[in-house]
């Protein structure tokens, strides 16, 4: 049986808990909270405390460091929920609204691309392997509405280049296929 998600984040809070009790902001002490019974008891909903234990990063996710280093040091942190909530609020109310606006499209660009991947996965391998025989008129509309604010307009109008073949350069390029390719030949 494998370990879920919420399990893993609880085991992550206990250990962290058990090394030092202490908000790691404001050195508070935190109180170790373990929703799930009180959830099997037949209770539906449990207000969050202030001083309740919850993990944090320690580069937030609008950090330009966040995701640069992977030396063995401790990215999260044990942290109050007050802390960890105004530390959040903060850093969006700091962060330019263009610079939010561009983490979000490109979030959801990502998300968009991932889901044209899961649903033609078989056509996009043998496209890449050089498979002549894929001709999925819907992958290739799919991957041309999702470039084509990037492709140039001569190329998307086929003026200056094949638009299914600037689609493939790019394709090729995105971290996902990479992954995809990976998974393929494991």
């Amino acid at each position: 049986m494998s370990i879920g998600r919420c399990d893993k984040r609880r085991m992550q809070i206990f250990r962290f808990w058990t090394e030092s009790p202490n908000c790691h902001w404001c050195g508070q002490p935190t109180l170790l909270i373990f929703r799930g019974a009180y959830f099997a008891a037949g209770e539906n909903f449990l207000p969050f405390r202030d001083n309740e234990a919850t993990i944090d990063h320690l580069n937030s996710k609008l950090s330009s460091e966040r995701g640069q280093y992977n030396d063995g040091k401790r990215r999260r942190v044990l942290s109050c929920k007050k802390c960890n909530h105004n530390r959040s609020v903060q850093e969006h109310i700091d962060t330019p609204i263009e610079e939010l606006r561009e983490r979000c499209s490109k979030g959801m660009k990502m998300s968009a691309l991932k889901k044209i991947i899961n649903e033609y996965k078989d056509d996009i391998v043998a496209m890449l392997l050089g498979e002549e025989d894929v001709d999925n008129e819907a992958l290739s509309y799919a991957l041309y509405e999702y470039y084509v604010d990037d492709m140039p307009i001569g190329t998307a109008k086929g003026r200056d280049g094949d638009p299914d073949e600037w689609v493939f350069n790019q394709l090729q390029k995105e971290p996902e296929i990479h992954a995809l390719m990976r998974e393929m030949t494991i």
